[in-house]
């Protein structure tokens, strides 16, 4: 990202100075700097940072063979009307209500709620949750979809995040350390190609297993 009086010194710098004096806006368009939201990140506490980090140093060393038996699982959230907050159009200050400047937004959107699990040989079937994630039905996934997923293939001889199988200790609130995360991307990157849309919750939930089904194992 490059702010104004940055982007003006590089025009200055590259191109020599100029005989009229140039906005900031004039500046960016020309450098072809264009406008995108900033990543937001999770700002992590003074109590989580280290966890993680012990976590990470502590799997260093761990070889392919050891990640082949651990099974990852998470949920994820998508909205049926997915904005950023801040949608920017470059136009003409008389081109305000053209239909393609102009941005439809449903008050009550709808979203969908899943859970999802995956190992090294395969991953679930989408559990659509009729539910926010609470404690409850987390355990209920747990018990009725991922366990009897995980010991399909790896019987007693797998590693999960959280219970028994055998347990793996995991930091919270650390979804960069979980590979799912890259499944989340593909689905919304697959629900952003779509020609037609979801227009209602149920269509974007079958979307949103659709993509799950077709990613490769």
């Amino acid at each position: 990202m490059m702010p104004g009086t940055s982007v003006s010194g590089e025009v200055m710098l590259n191109y020599g100075p100029w005989p009229w004096k140039m906005c900031r806006r004039v500046c960016r368009q020309y450098l072809d700097c264009l406008a995108f939201k900033t990543t937001c990140e999770e700002v992590p506490t003074t109590k989580k940072t280290p966890t993680s980090a012990i976590w990470a140093h502590g799997h260093l060393n761990w070889c392919d063979g050891h990640w082949q038996h651990v099974v990852f699982s998470d949920e994820s959230i998508f909205l049926l009307y997915r904005q950023d907050g801040r949608v920017r159009v470059r136009r003409q200050s008389h081109e305000a209500l053209l239909d393609e400047c102009v941005l439809p937004r449903v008050l009550a959107g709808g979203r969908v709620t899943i859970w999802g699990v995956f190992h090294s040989r395969g991953k679930s079937e989408l559990d659509v949750l009729d539910r926010n994630m609470d404690q409850y039905q987390y355990i209920r996934d747990l018990e009725t979809k991922t366990f009897p997923f995980a010991k399909i293939d790896f019987q007693a001889n797998c590693v999960f995040q959280d219970k028994n199988v055998q347990d793996m200790d995991w930091p919270a609130m650390s979804p960069d350390l979980n590979p799912i995360e890259n499944l989340w991307l593909k689905i919304s990157h697959g629900l952003n190609k779509m020609d037609n849309p979801p227009t209602s919750v149920s269509e974007l939930a079958q979307a949103v297993v659709d993509i799950w089904r077709d990613i490769p194992d």
